[in-house]
């Protein structure tokens, strides 16, 4: 198995064992790594704090466009202080409880997640696509922009 899908696939078995998000329709999970090692784990979560806040402010200039706490930037918030995240990668799993079905979503990261993870100066993003595919991301670490690259998935009957 490749080493994006073992932290995808990480990613997702946690997406279905926390609580942070229960009872809402899509269960989201981030993983951080650096030189092939998990440095932090993050979920997201219905409410905000003022770290989110005040990149919510930096990128949209107003708190009302997104007020809550991405898997994302619950990741990043655990391991800032732990350790230096540049040249870090993220992998991100958006699943959805569906009638008995995972199926997957797009999890790409917002424009304030991509705004963070280039401040911090992450090198990539890996995210779900759909059940068959995701994409890998490189990050802009002077705009925050992200180039997007598709990849089918093989090794998961969840991909």
């Amino acid at each position: 198995m490749q080493k994006y899908n073992k932290f995808l696939m990480m990613a997702l078995d946690l997406s279905k064992n926390h609580s942070y998000d229960y009872g809402l329709e899509y269960h989201l999970c981030s993983i951080v790594c650096k030189g092939g090692s998990v440095i932090s784990v993050g979920f997201n979560h219905r409410a905000t704090c003022q770290a989110v806040e005040m990149w919510a402010d930096k990128v949209k200039k107003y708190r009302s466009w997104c007020m809550s706490t991405h898997s994302e930037m619950d990741a990043i918030l655990r391991a800032r202080k732990k350790t230096d995240l540049t040249n870090c990668t993220i992998y991100t799993i958006r699943r959805r409880y569906d009638g008995g079905e995972n199926a997957m979503g797009i999890s790409k990261p917002c424009l304030i997640c991509q705004r963070t993870l280039a401040d911090y100066s992450f090198s990539s993003a890996y995210w779900s696509l759909d059940s068959e595919h995701f994409a890998i991301s490189r990050i802009n670490k002077k705009t925050g922009e992200l180039t997007d690259k598709v990849i089918r998935c093989h090794n998961h009957p969840d991909f």
